[in-house]
């Protein structure tokens, strides 16, 4: 097993509120892959961080929007590495075409009238089902887990003893980055919440999300309990 301190922690930020991980253990797992210009900034990211290029296994996409899924063919190209998604997802990103987006505040209106617009497509080799997806054969210790909501395909990765990554199950606010907040794109808030709850048992030490982030723990069990009535 790969634990934590052999296992880093590489935040790529695209801007303020838009991000990708790698996870490095004995090889290196991303997650997600930005819009269609932000794959080569991944590729050329990793060196810096002293993550060999040779070392990638996989590319996970946590679901199937542009913002997450438009550099994934340029990297699953250009570093000879297998996709991963959702099952729910695969159409979806070999149509390289967005989700339907279902808005639940202004903000998300504003995406909607924007359009989740095209992406690259891309072919998925990795299908992940509602079973989640053991990561330890591509070199680090963690698990993709089905968490809808946000999706009906969104995936979140939990580090065993480190951090989980969320797609967009979570969203920091546009003006405090670090507050969690719900998405404003929301499928099924009752199944949103189940995951919360979901990735939450597994005792992350923080969550980090697609955009904003990262949130500590206390603060995400605080932003559930609100939304579920003060009810723990």
């Amino acid at each position: 097993m790969v634990g934590m301190q052999e296992c880093g922690l590489i935040i790529i930020r695209h801007g303020p509120m838009v991000n990708s991980y790698a996870l490095c253990g004995t090889h290196t797992v991303l997650i997600d892959a930005g819009h269609a210009r932000h794959g080569r900034r991944i590729r050329n990211a990793l060196p810096h961080h002293k993550a060999p290029l040779t070392d990638v296994s996989l590319l996970l996409v946590t679901h199937a929007h542009g913002d997450h899924a438009g550099g994934a063919d340029f990297l699953r190209r250009s570093l000879h590495i297998p996709v991963a998604a959702h099952e729910d997802a695969v159409p979806f990103l070999r149509a390289g075409k967005s989700q339907a987006l279902a808005p639940v505040t202004f903000f998300g209106r504003l995406l909607t009238a924007l359009g989740g617009g095209s992406f690259p497509s891309v072919e998925v080799s990795v299908i992940v089902g509602a079973e989640g997806l053991d990561l330890c054969p591509y070199g680090v210790s963690a698990r993709a887990i089905w968490t809808p909501g946000h999706t009906p395909d969104s995936l979140s990765v939990v580090v065993e003893g480190g951090p989980a990554i969320v797609g967009d199950l979570l969203f920091g606010g546009l003006r405090q980055r670090k507050v969690p907040h719900l998405p404003p794109l929301i499928h099924d808030r009752e199944a949103l919440l189940s995951s919360v709850e979901r990735v939450l048992s597994y005792g992350p030490t923080e969550i980090l999300a697609g955009h904003g982030g990262p949130f500590t723990t206390a603060s995400v069990v605080a932003l559930l309990r609100g939304e579920r009535g003060g009810k723990d």
